[in-house]
């Protein structure tokens, strides 16, 4: 009697086992290919790129690899185990250029506290988070806008109750979340307890912001106004911000859980196209006993 067994991608004969092995690897190595290469190029990318993407490149060969054999089953596993690292690789990248790179570029800038509004921004051109002193308020009455494409905001951070025109030095700034004419309120502006500004820095790989838009935006009103300060290259325009710490950190901490949810979503997805191909594979016979026992092939 034969007792031969069934190669995976074929029908199994009434009373034949279920293809746990073929169906395991269909869900669980391309899932754990883009969980590798989405964590690899978020978190690991900007200390060590050559390695990543050697890793990458390994995930790559090994897809291939599996496509080249001539069994149906282990052509399509190599198929879904590319389309997993290239997806990894491409929401890592974003991932990494939208959050981890802005997080890492603040690690490398100073901080500094107690810095009044009327001190010269020349001296903090290398801050990454600046704490004002307690008394430094958004003139809200001098907010500009600058429409080009996006809405970009800015207002000046002057000392509260100073009398005068102040030197202009510091500017809270924001993106879409203004309107001409109308109150600043980006960020935490509307807290009377922030005090504090994470810089916005001009190295970013894929920036949501332009800096020279809030440049622009200050100098025309400066000029309008006849209002004097620093060279609006000079400037420091900040996020306005409770704690600046914790707003350093949101970009770790909105990384991290991209990345989960990343995971999760992709599993879930594994998972679905895993059993779909498995079952159809499956229900299409052989053309012949040749064929059955020995993969389809001549």
């Amino acid at each position: 009697m034969d007792a031969q067994v069934p190669l995976a991608g074929h029908s199994v004969r009434p009373g034949g086992y279920f293809h746990m092995v073929s169906l395991g690897l269909l869900v669980f190595l391309p899932a754990s290919l883009f969980m590798a290469s989405l964590c690899f190029m978020t978190f690991f990318f900007k200390e060590l790129p050559s390695l990543v993407w050697v890793s990458i490149s390994m995930c790559l060969g090994l897809s291939l690899l599996l496509m080249v054999v001539r069994q149906k089953y282990w052509f399509n596993l190599g198929v879904v185990c590319f389309m997993a690292v290239i997806f990894g690789t491409a929401a890592g990248l974003w991932n990494y250029q939208k959050n981890m790179d802005k997080y890492w570029a603040y690690q490398g800038q100073r901080t500094y506290s107690d810095v009044p509004p009327t001190k010269p921004a020349l001296q903090h051109l290398d801050a990454g988070k600046i704490v004002f002193t307690a008394d430094s308020v958004i003139d809200e009455k001098r907010t500009n806008t600058l429409v080009s494409g996006r809405t970009f905001c800015v207002a000046p951070i002057v000392a509260k109750g100073a009398s005068g025109k102040q030197s202009l030095q510091y500017w809270a700034a924001g993106v879409d979340c203004c309107v001409k004419g109308s109150k600043f309120f980006c960020d935490d502006a509307a807290d009377p307890k922030a005090h504090a500004g994470l810089v916005y820095l001009d190295d970013f790989t894929l920036p949501d912001y332009d800096v020279g838009e809030f440049r622009a935006a200050a100098k025309a009103m400066m000029e309008a106004q006849g209002l004097s300060g620093a060279n609006s290259n000079d400037a420091i325009f900040v996020r306005w911000v409770k704690d600046a710490d914790a707003a350093h950190r949101e970009y770790w901490v909105v990384a991290t859980n991209f990345a989960i949810i990343g995971i999760c979503v992709y599993t879930v997805f594994t998972i679905i196209a895993g059993f779909s191909i498995h079952f159809n594979s499956r229900r299409m016979p052989p053309k012949s006993k040749m064929e059955a026992r020995y993969g389809g092939r001549p």
